[in-house]
């Protein structure tokens, strides 16, 4: 199309120890925007992946056993 600009961009945030916590997905189409957010959360003690949080709103666990 004459005139439309269409673009995507992907955004990253970090913690203090360097992990990534959050990733963000966005496309632009003409006037059309599209945003989407995946986030993890890490436990305190080991640092390992606790839980992750997709752009669908679904949440996913994860445990460890010894």
């Amino acid at each position: 199309m004459v005139g439309t600009t269409e673009y995507s961009r992907e955004t990253f945030s970090y913690d203090s120890f360097a992990r990534q916590i959050q990733t963000g997905f966005s496309q632009f189409n003409g006037g059309l925007a599209l945003t989407a957010t995946q986030k993890t959360a890490f436990d305190a003690y080991y640092g390992r992946p606790k839980a992750m949080q997709y752009a669908s709103g679904e949440t996913v666990r994860m445990t460890y056993s010894a």
